[in-house]
């Protein structure tokens, strides 16, 4: 079976190949940059960004008591929140929330592959010790 295709209107110039291989490029940058995960760790940091460029971070831990004293700490951290200003709270409660959701997805990501690596393992573990007794 043959094909024919008519030659005399086919054009191959470069610079078709290259408006083509543009589109096939920005296609694929596109589909990376509007991935949901890079726009959560974009707004991450840019919060994370806007947040410091408003509070003094550096005053803030000098003023902070011990981590390792989780009463003092955890009515330390209450209280500067509460007394900063609402867009304070806002940037920063934004930035836990996207925070908490990459956890989330990071954590039902490696969750499948650790049960698989644990199945194979006990399987190793299991031929191994076959193996041994034989």
């Amino acid at each position: 079976m043959f094909i024919i295709i008519p030659t005399e209107n086919l054009n191959t110039s470069c610079d078709f190949n290259s408006r083509c291989m543009r589109r096939v490029y920005s296609a694929y940058y596109l589909k990376k940059i509007l991935n949901p995960i890079t726009l959560e760790i974009f707004g991450l940091l840019a919060l994370t960004g806007a947040g410091a460029f408003f509070v003094s971070l550096k005053s803030i831990l000098k003023n902070s008591p011990e981590i390792l004293n989780l009463q003092n700490a955890a009515n330390f951290w209450l209280g500067a929140f509460l007394n900063t200003e609402w867009s304070n709270k806002a940037i920063f409660s934004g930035a836990i929330l996207i925070l908490g959701v990459l956890i989330f997805q990071t954590l039902r990501f490696l969750i499948p592959i650790v049960r698989t690596v644990s199945k194979n393992s006990l399987r190793w573990v299991r031929l191994i010790r076959l193996r041994q007794a034989a």
